[in-house]
């Protein structure tokens, strides 16, 4: 994980790379040279992220004026539309089939513990398994469908 440190000597501000657990590694500070440990140098401010906003699904976890890799800046949702109809892009959608069964396994877990009821992790296996057979069916479909098509067989 990426943390923000600053130093008590020269208060500088630096990002460093470091695992969760280790808060009392000292890494060494780039102007002044002296060591900074996470345990008492974390400058919490710095850390924080921005959640405002939509996402590009609709739900509401990160704000718009960000920069896309392949669409440039994005100043809006509605900016985000007219790029990606431009580069001839269009918005993944979920596999309704799919969603039917995600939304069953949902009920499942809510209704007993998989961990501990065979019968309701062979239930939710199950659900997946059926989501996954048709959707390979229905690719295998298109595939067929799109070559017939390709070879004008009607």
């Amino acid at each position: 994980m990426i943390y923000t440190l600053q130093c008590p000597d020269c208060d500088e501000i630096t990002e460093f790379v470091q695992m969760m657990n280790d808060e009392h590694v000292a890494v060494d500070c780039p102007s002044c040279g002296r060591g900074m440990t996470r345990s008492n140098n974390r400058c919490y401010g710095m850390d924080n992220f921005d959640i405002r906003g939509e996402t590009v699904a609709g739900s509401r976890q990160v704000s718009y004026d960000y920069m896309d890799p392949t669409l440039g800046h994005i100043k809006n949702r509605q900016d985000r539309k007219d790029k990606m109809k431009a580069a001839g892009l269009v918005d993944y959608e979920p596999n309704p089939e799919m969603h039917k069964h995600r939304v069953e396994a949902k009920r499942i877990r809510s209704q007993s513990n998989p961990a501990v009821d065979g019968d309701a992790a062979r239930a939710i296996s199950n659900e997946y398994k059926t989501a996954g057979k048709k959707r390979m069916r229905a690719s295998i479909k298109k595939s067929f469908d799109d070559a017939d098509k390709a070879a004008g067989i009607n």
